[in-house]
């Protein structure tokens, strides 16, 4: 038995599993029988913190899996817009070498979202940090208060949509000011 990620390994011996399942249901009992496999199931624990600063969207974020190349990022971001549509997408910063020129901002809809392609391995508990240049909030009153959303399709373990818990913006006089919707920062 093969796992990619070694957190589940303490809980099979000698490709013996040490976790079983059974059940006495209404419909009738079921005996103990092992658990062989399991979909894996990825997480960012709380570690999301995107943050406006002046045109440009700070996005932090550390896997409790392992990612691999060719698995998409993908951020809903209501109340955010690409300042110049029609200019290539620019990402930057530190973990910006991990994501591929294959980069998508869709604008169309309720929800403008960015979807990221990795180009390479990011490992387990390890930060990812870039920024997303030429971001702008929009007015007021022109959206609902909506959180921001990451979610993964990542082999290692995939995320649903979540919500990101942190959101933050810089004002011109340099305060900064966070709080769980991007709406209160308008």
């Amino acid at each position: 038995m093969q796992f990619t990620d070694d957190s589940l390994a303490p809980l099979f011996l000698n490709d013996s599993p040490a976790l079983t399942l059974s059940t006495n249901a209404q419909s009738g009992p079921v005996s103990s029988s092992p658990i062989t496999s399991s979909q894996p199931v990825g997480a960012f624990g709380g570690s999301v913190t995107v943050m406006l600063d002046a045109g440009d969207l700070t996005v932090s974020f550390t896997p409790e899996m392992a990612m691999s190349p060719g698995d998409d990022l993908t951020f809903k971001l209501p109340t955010l817009r690409l300042a110049f549509p029609s200019s290539p997408l620019t990402i930057a910063g530190q973990s910006a070498p991990l994501l591929s020129q294959n980069r998508v901002w869709t604008q169309s809809g309720t929800t403008p979202t960015l979807m990221l392609h990795l180009n390479a391995t990011i490992p387990r508990f390890s930060t990812v940090s870039f920024i997303v240049v030429g971001v702008i909030a929009d007015p007021p009153g022109t959206r609902g208060e909506e959180s921001l959303i990451i979610s993964t399709n990542a082999v290692n373990g995939p995320v649903p949509d979540t919500a990101v818990t942190l959101v933050c913006s810089v004002s011109a006089q340099g305060y900064t000011k966070c709080c769980a919707h991007v709406r209160c920062l308008s």
